[in-house]
């Protein structure tokens, strides 16, 4: 029950912060490939 709770707790934060460089890398992309054509 503590493990999963620990597991849980470890890898949820994990997970957002991989979306969340994700994101951030594809905005940087758009961001980056607009100026290119603009």
């Amino acid at each position: 029950m503590l493990s999963q709770f620990y597991l849980c707790f470890y890898v949820e934060p994990f997970t957002i912060s991989i979306q969340y460089f994700v994101c951030t890398e594809l905005v940087m992309l758009c961001l980056h490939l607009s100026s290119i054509f603009l």
